[in-house]
């Protein structure tokens, strides 16, 4: 539970006890109404941030796999068609800093 929610529960239970203390059934219940709403609105946030965060994450994914099968081939056609070791300017391959896409080198 995040600190805001938790926040949130300190006051409600504040607002309900001051409501208790006015003798306000009314307002005690709006009250209820507002919270019950209000945590509706946190869980669906909640759902919406997981299928936001594993859209990006399976986006990225296939992405990032698509490079690499690309990288993959581009080395493997020299070496097919010489019978050769891979070439001289292949020695290593490395993580970009601004990308985590490997790169021949």
């Amino acid at each position: 539970m995040t600190k805001v929610e938790n926040r949130m529960k300190e006051l409600a239970g504040t607002a309900r006890a001051a409501l208790e203390e006015l003798h306000a059934p009314a307002a005690a219940e709006a009250l209820d109404r507002f919270m019950a709403v209000n945590d509706e609105i946190v869980t669906l946030s909640r759902r919406n941030s997981n299928v936001r965060s594993l859209a990006l994450s399976l986006g990225r994914k296939r992405m990032v796999t698509a490079e690499c099968e690309d990288d993959l081939r581009a080395l493997e056609k020299p070496s097919r068609s010489t019978n050769s070791p891979l070439p001289d300017n292949v020695t290593m391959i490395h993580r970009s800093r601004s990308d985590s896409r490997p790169t021949a080198r």
